[in-house]
């Protein structure tokens, strides 16, 4: 398939905290790669992961790791090195491809860049700071070694006219496309299947335009609703080989 689909452990975040069971209940619905998100710094320094699970990582096609975002502001310090050093052993371990950071994290760039790693910055939704095409252009093309990171749901809260922009302005830095759904009123990514068509013909838009890896990031709301995800999986790759 053009575009691997992948799934953020993130989907998981209601259900458990526990990253080895993240892994293994995602492995059910056969994904090409998995996103290992730790929206705390805690849980990235805490996480040990199991020798089961990384071989089976290993093997897929794109997995990635997705920084923590919500207690930590990257900076020339200890607390950045710290959590730098663990997502840079995690990254090899892995065989990791990318790691996203929130723009709005970061107080030195220089900091979040490492030759062992691909990192890559994602767009914000509607209350960040970062969320126009002309914002991201003037980071990302001070430091040529940062990508791009869509995030689709990020993007529909802005205006759902901007997916082309962002197609259009950088189709050849994507590092992965975020999937999943998600309105201004709302406080978790939601499923495009729930939604209409339109979302349908711009996720086939995006995968004509692109190579990149499609990361699943809809939340899973209770553990008797995790079959949701083979319906998404289901759903994006109607788009994908449509």
């Amino acid at each position: 398939m053009k575009n691997p689909i992948c799934i953020s452990t993130g989907v998981l975040y209601q259900i458990t905290d526990d990253r080895n069971k993240m892994i293994k209940l995602i492995k059910r619905y056969n994904p090409q790669g998995i996103e290992m998100s730790f929206a705390y710094s805690k849980y990235l320094l805490d996480f040990k992961i199991s020798k089961s699970n990384v071989r089976y990582l290993q093997k897929l096609n794109f997995n990635s790791i997705h920084a923590p975002w919500k207690d930590i502001t990257y900076k020339r310090n200890r607390k950045t090195k710290q959590i730098m050093d663990k997502i840079i052993e995690l990254y090899l371990l892995i065989k990791a491809k990318n790691v996203v950071f929130h723009r709005n994290t970061i107080n030195n760039l220089r900091s979040i860049i490492d030759p062992d790693i691909s990192p890559s910055l994602e767009n914000d939704d509607w209350k960040g700071p970062w969320e126009t095409i002309d914002k991201i252009r003037n980071v990302v093309d001070n430091y040529p070694s940062l990508r791009l990171t869509f995030d689709y749901a990020h993007a529909l809260t802005v205006s759902s006219m901007s997916v082309p922009d962002y197609l259009r302005n950088y189709r050849d830095m994507l590092s992965e496309i975020h999937i999943s759904f998600l309105g201004r009123d709302m406080t978790d990514h939601g499923f495009l299947f729930q939604h209409d068509l339109l979302h349908l013909r711009n996720i086939s838009q995006l995968s004509k335009n692109t190579y990149a890896p499609f990361v699943l990031e809809c939340v899973v709301p209770c553990p008797a609703k995790v079959d949701l995800l083979k319906k998404e999986v289901t759903y994006i790759k109607s788009a994908v080989l449509s």
